[in-house]
């Protein structure tokens, strides 16, 4: 077994429950129908003592339900903080002849000059 996969634990349980081919589940099997479901879920389930294997795919889908449930409205979150890109510099034209560094430090030096000779 790898998993739940794309499948619900009570679609899980059906797949388990028709290898036994007829024989009675055992403790062993509920766990290795607990192995399969992911941990969070798991830990809720293991305190569950219900005797029906179905019962217990069918609590497990509730609580399955419910995590896919959030995961839906987390995600959106997510995705939206990623679509947030970087503002844009505006391109300066450059109407001058001068080169940027001149463009961008040879006005703040003059000024320097100017509050300097005051």
């Amino acid at each position: 077994m790898d998993g739940l996969g794309d499948r619900t634990p009570s679609q899980l349980m059906s797949e388990m429950l028709a290898l036994l081919d007829g024989h009675e589940p055992c403790f062993l099997f509920r766990q290795i129908f607990l192995e399969q479901i992911p941990v969070d879920i798991r830990l809720l389930l293991t305190d569950i003592s219900l005797k029906d294997p179905r019962q217990l795919a069918i609590h497990a889908d509730a609580l399955w339900q419910a995590k896919q449930q959030d995961l839906a409205t987390i995600n959106p979150v997510r995705t939206q903080r990623r679509n947030i890109s970087a503002p844009q510099r505006s391109l300066k034209v450059n109407n001058t002849k001068w080169c940027f560094y001149h463009q961008k430090w040879c006005p703040r030096l003059e000024t320097a000059a100017h509050l300097a000779s005051i």
